[in-house]
Order: C-alpha cells, then sequence, then structure tokens
C-alpha cells in the first residue's frame, strides 16, 4: 500500500508540474500546435494523470499481472488526481492573492 501512495503523490505532482507550471508552457503549448489531442492531454492534470499512471505502474509493478497492474493504474491514477487538484487550488489561490 505505500507503494500505491508513493506513486500517487508522484504521479499527481509530475501530472501538474507538466500541465500547469510556467517551465513547461513551451511544451504545453508547443503540443497543442502538434495536434489538439495531445495539446488537451499536457493541458489537463486529470488526463495526464492516466498517462502517467499506466507507466508508472507498468515500471513499478510489472509482476503483479494484468489484473494488478489495472488495479494499480486506476488507483494510482486516483490518488494522483486528488494530489494533482489540490496542488492546483493551492497555486490558484497563491496565483490569484498575487493581483
Amino acid at each position: 500500500m505505500s507503494d500505491l501512495i508513493i506513486l500517487g503523490l508522484a504521479v499527481g505532482t509530475a501530472a501538474t508540474t507538466l500541465t500547469q507550471s510556467k517551465i513547461f508552457r513551451w511544451l504545453q503549448n508547443g503540443t497543442q500546435r502538434l495536434h489538439p489531442l495531445v495539446g488537451d492531454l499536457f493541458n489537463c492534470p486529470y488526463c495526464m494523470c492516466h498517462w502517467l499512471a499506466a507507466e508508472a505502474v507498468v515500471l513499478w509493478f510489472t509482476h503483479h499481472g494484468i489484473l494488478g497492474f489495472v488495479i494499480y493504474w486506476l488507483a494510482v491514477t486516483g490518488i494522483a488526481a486528488l494530489v494533482s487538484g489540490t496542488i492546483g487550488l493551492l497555486f490558484s489561490k497563491e496565483h490569484n492573492n498575487e493581483h
């Protein structure tokens, strides 16, 4: 279970960083020009959580078989989405207080 929490936290943080941070704005904008669907992925923390969770689970839990993969994928995505949403709210409040 601790692996699940660690992966969820890592995926949520990575998804938020890739989709919301200014440092990756070039990637967010560039992927939008490349293809609208890919651009949407790089502008949606929840969407990015799904794909990063799948990769994290494949890399971390390959020995659990397909059922373990599906269970962990969904669980990591859920945790990651909660983390990503929470971080997004924190940045949103911080950003709103700056102006």
